[in-house]
């Protein structure tokens, strides 16, 4: 009779039942109930980040705080000092230009030609294990419709962003703050 029946499973592989007149898709990038629903993904770029977690050793670690950015011929370098002495780091650059065969190395920043300043950052961390890196799609795409018969898709569903912009968390609270109306007032009633 209109409307969803979702299936969901928890971490311990328990499935419940939900019914739903109007169902929002903010799964991010993968879209899962839109492109379920039809919805295409659609690519503005090969852009893909290779990301990983250093941990540095007791007492190591870098003090700052700051987000650096450092960019080279074939992308940019990104790192971030996290909580529990752990540095993010990632490499973005387009799909096609990623040596793949560099990931398997044990500092696999090293591999991939890591620039002077981003290395003195990772220096704190290189006593460690770190973890394997993952690849990840980072460019920007759309969905080629974000609404449907009672669904919606907002946030990074609907369109993500190329993380150098800046953009993607503005955009999804912004998103978020105009689905609301636009989900409750049909429901109450009010065109």
């Amino acid at each position: 009779d209109g409307g969803f029946q979702l299936h969901v499973r928890d971490d311990r592989a328990r499935t419940s039942t939900l019914t739903a007149d109007f169902v929002v898709d903010a799964s991010g990038r993968s879209a899962m109930l839109a492109r379920a629903l039809g919805g295409r993904r659609v690519r503005h770029d090969r852009l893909i980040a290779v990301t990983s977690i250093l941990h540095a050793a007791p007492g190591g670690g870098i003090a700052d705080s700051f987000t650096f950015v450092e960019a080279v011929e074939t992308g940019w370098w990104y790192s971030a000092a996290l909580s529990d002495r752990r540095l993010a780091l990632s490499f973005m650059t387009d799909g096609d230009l990623l040596d793949r065969s560099a990931l398997r190395a044990p500092s696999w920043w090293r591999a991939l030609a890591c620039p002077q300043r981003t290395l003195e950052r990772i220096a704190a961390y290189a006593s460690t294990d770190p973890t394997l890196p993952k690849v990840v799609i980072a460019g920007s795409a759309r969905l080629d419709r974000i609404v449907g018969p009672d669904w919606m898709a907002v946030g990074d569903a609907a369109a993500a962003h190329d993380p150098l912009a800046s953009y993607g968390i503005g955009a999804a609270l912004g998103g978020g703050f105009y689905a609301a109306p636009a989900v409750t007032d049909p429901l109450a009633g009010r065109a």
